[in-house]
């Protein structure tokens, strides 16, 4: 596996305001850029805890613009995750081959980029910005074709009663010049005996699915009109009310989380 992406995650500066954009250019000439295009957007879906784990899986084109094969483009996403988020990997693929990121400092993983950049190589750098802004650059993509990347990241969950919220990353897609034909949400089943649900959907339609990579799960399909409506995913726990208790085996050890939300346990 080449491991040609770098990953860089230095706090720069608190107040870097964030905002959502995705731009695709000729990094020689980046004064002139146009707003890029996401072809596919997957979303698989894990409890993990007092965290929500997704693996954001986003193939990049530049559809509805001017470029051609003779281009050679940059992906520019800037992005916005919910506080206190974890990002955990990058992925690129090139060709049929998977690259994972490396972790470096901001100051490092620029200057590795740039470099291989100049030399007109396959390198992807994830970057982040602010407590909650995140860049992601890809170079190189011909003007008629695509780029695929996966971001890993954890989302700290809400618990209200008896559901565990996280937001869903429509905003992301919200970026893209031509309409994003859905986000299909890969949800695991029966984890810790809790449910997955859509919180402002409730005409979704989960379908249950089986795959060797997977295992068992139920797919979703959140379509465009929606992206705005401020989604939620909801997992139904079957123990008490506000309260949240987890283990999670590793070998011979355990790490134990406990949550609860005092208002359910305080006499009124």
């Amino acid at each position: 596996m080449k491991k040609i992406l770098f990953y860089a995650l230095l706090l720069i500066s608190s107040s870097v305001f964030g905002y959502n954009s995705l731009r695709i250019g000729d990094p020689r000439n980046s004064w002139t850029t146009n707003q890029g295009s996401i072809d596919e957007a997957i979303l698989s879906v894990s409890p993990k805890g007092l965290f929500m784990e997704y693996g954001l899986f986003l193939t990049f084109s530049a559809k509805g613009t001017n470029y051609n094969q003779n281009d050679t483009l940059e992906v520019n996403l800037n992005f916005d995750l919910p506080k206190n988020s974890i990002v955990t990997d990058s992925w690129l693929w090139i060709g049929k081959d998977i690259s994972k990121a490396i972790i470096l400092d901001k100051w490092s993983a620029s200057l590795i980029y740039e470099s291989i950049v100049n030399r007109r190589k396959d390198p992807s750098i994830l970057t982040k910005l602010s407590e909650t802004s995140y860049q992601l650059k890809i170079f190189p993509m011909v003007g008629n074709s695509t780029r695929k990347v996966k971001i890993t990241y954890l989302v700290p969950v809400e618990i209200d009663n008896y559901k565990l919220n996280s937001t869903l990353p429509t905003n992301i897609l919200l970026t893209s010049k031509m309409p994003v034909n859905g986000l299909y949400l890969l949800l695991k089943e029966n984890v810790n005996g809790i449910n997955p649900t859509i919180i402002n959907y409730s005409t979704a339609i989960i379908e249950h699915k089986t795959n060797e990579e997977l295992g068992t799960y139920k797919q979703v399909k959140i379509p465009y009109s929606l992206y705005n409506s401020n989604l939620k995913l909801a997992y139904t726990s079957n123990q008490p009310k506000g309260l949240l208790f987890t283990k999670t085996n590793k070998g011979s050890e355990g790490t134990y989380q406990l949550a609860f939300s005092p208002s359910n346990f305080l006499e009124k």
